[in-house]
């Protein structure tokens, strides 16, 4: 890999991660003061405050700089993604994401690209900092409603890419069931108290995806429902779930207008207020898919 400018980052402090069973001792790493934007109990827990375009990243070991091989990589297909979270203080137009893309991206001429912003080696499907890359969204959500997204790009990940499908194979919580998940106990999912959530990502036996569902449970209830159903779509993803995936966390959202297309469907109004908004997220696991994409969501998740 060629030589890089390093930029500089601050460490916000450790987070273990459940992998294959086995705790890992990762890192978050964000261009925010600590403990600004992201909190760690050194433990399994983070809490996330609005940032608007300040992301936080997991890397590899403590570090005060940004590099681009400091992310640590994740595989998603045939793998559980679980984690509790708790969204009490998302409100409408607010966007809690936490979310996977193959940075970093590259320029034109091949070499590593470092972006332009605030987010050093960033990339998506958005081109947020000009460089494109592929993505999958495992949640961007508030109280009201959770969106799931994959996003193809014109080219493969680890090469130059000039765009990326940004409308994307999505699907979320309010349009499958709307009483599925809303902060209120007429809810399935009340959202005005913690959850677990638990991401399916199956293969068939060739192994290329299939589907992605999405469980969430809560006091006894669950609430299950599949995200992007196209299957000509999943298989298009593939190149992004043989490489590697850096896990991102992001909470930001402002005006209804700018956030309507989680929020329209829902009825929520108003903008997000920023300084009362905040996520926690813990118990982050990744573990293989026990048995057959085909049998049920309650089957595959414990």
């Amino acid at each position: 890999m060629p030589s890089v400018f390093m930029a500089s980052a601050i460490h916000q402090g450790p987070l273990k991660i459940e992998l294959e069973g086995d705790t890992l001792q990762l890192h978050v790493v964000a261009s925010s003061a600590k403990g600004e934007l992201f909190r760690t109990d050194g433990d399994r827990t983070l809490t996330v405050n609005w940032g608007g375009e300040t992301r936080g990243f997991l890397a590899t070991r403590e570090t005060d700089e940004y590099s681009p091989d400091m992310f640590f990589n994740f595989s998603l297909i045939n793998k559980v993604l679980s984690y509790d979270v708790d969204m009490s203080k998302v409100g409408c137009s607010c966007n809690a994401a936490l979310f996977f893309v193959t940075m970093p991206g590259f320029s034109p001429d091949g070499s590593v690209a470092r972006g332009v912003d605030r987010n050093p080696y960033y990339c998506d499907a958005n081109d947020i900092g000009g460089v494109w890359c592929w993505e999958t969204d495992s949640i961007e959500a508030n109280m009201y409603n959770t969106a799931t997204t994959p996003h193809t790009c014109a080219s493969g990940p680890g090469k130059y890419i000039d765009t990326c499908d940004r409308g994307a194979c999505g699907g979320s919580s309010y349009l499958h069931d709307p009483t599925g998940m809303c902060p209120d106990k007429s809810c399935t999912i009340d959202t005005r108290k913690p959850f677990r959530i638990h991401q399916s990502y199956e293969a068939n036996d060739e192994g290329v995806l299939v589907r992605i569902f999405n469980t969430m449970k809560q006091d006894g209830r669950t609430f299950g429902y599949e995200t992007c159903t196209d299957l000509d779509y999943l298989a298009k993803m593939m190149p992004a779930f043989k490489y590697e995936l850096a896990m991102v966390f992001q909470l930001w959202g402002d005006t209804w207008e700018n956030m309507d297309w989680l929020d329209k469907m829902t009825g929520c109004t108003g903008a997000c207020i920023a300084e009362e908004t905040e996520l926690i997220l813990s118990n982050i696991a990744i573990n293989s898919l026990p048995g057959s994409y085909a049998r049920g969501a309650e089957e595959l998740v414990v």
